[in-house]
């Protein structure tokens, strides 16, 4: 650990603090549970690359003519978030279209990845951040979608999940017109540096663990 710490902070000195970060994200993503007291030397090194990375931006923008700066956002955990949304929808909208069951498929991954990341590193925070109710609401709809897929890949394995999708969709659009405005938010401002550093390294690469199942899967039978 000592080694790698050591590393990362070489490569944040070397003028790279963001890329520091985001592996100092995967790190503690990895700790936080598994070795606490590691977890926190790699969230004490993540302010201090924080910190680079907002020397390096203050710098830029000293540089920058005040009309060039343009707002984007690329670097929001909200927007990131919703384009999941976007990208889930559009293959279980092409099957339905066109058949494409590579699709089907490739979405119903994806929305299982996207349930995980959301309980295991977004809700977790908010909840102790007070939104204890809108957590709630959203663990409960997860459970109702995660049976759903369930119920479309056992049809797609069967033959056609075309009236299945359709019932996923209307769930999705229900929890996503919550979710966006209510919880989305709150991920750019309630979460902590490492929270916040641990959301994006998964967005970024993460894998869903083999045989993870929602928490209020299977709740409502």
């Amino acid at each position: 650990m000592p080694l790698l710490i050591a590393t990362l902070r070489a490569l944040g000195d070397a003028g790279e603090p963001e890329a520091a970060n985001r592996l100092a994200g995967r790190v503690w993503a990895v700790l936080r549970r598994a070795d606490p007291a590691a977890a926190q030397k790699v969230n004490g090194l993540m302010h201090r690359l924080a910190r680079q990375e907002d020397d390096i931006t203050n710098g830029q923008e000293q540089a920058m003519p005040s009309q060039d700066r343009v707002p984007t956002g690329a670097d929001s955990l909200a927007a990131a978030l919703e384009h999941e949304h976007r990208e889930i929808d559009a293959g279980i909208e092409a099957y339905l279209a066109g058949g494409d069951a590579g699709a089907l498929t490739r979405a119903m991954q994806a929305l299982r990845r996207h349930i995980f990341l959301e309980e295991e590193f977004l809700f977790t925070p908010l909840r102790e951040a007070g939104l204890v109710a809108p957590i709630f609401v959203m663990l409960r709809e997860h459970g109702e979608i995660w049976d759903t897929l369930d119920a479309a890949e056992a049809q797609l394995a069967g033959g056609s999940a075309a009236p299945v999708c359709r019932e996923l969709l209307e769930q999705l659009d229900r929890h996503n017109s919550k979710e966006e405005p209510i919880i989305y938010p709150q991920a750019d401002t309630a979460l902590s540096g490492p929270a916040s550093a641990g959301l994006r390294a998964f967005l970024a690469s993460g894998r869903m663990p083999e045989g993870w199942v929602c928490a209020r899967a299977g709740a409502a039978t």
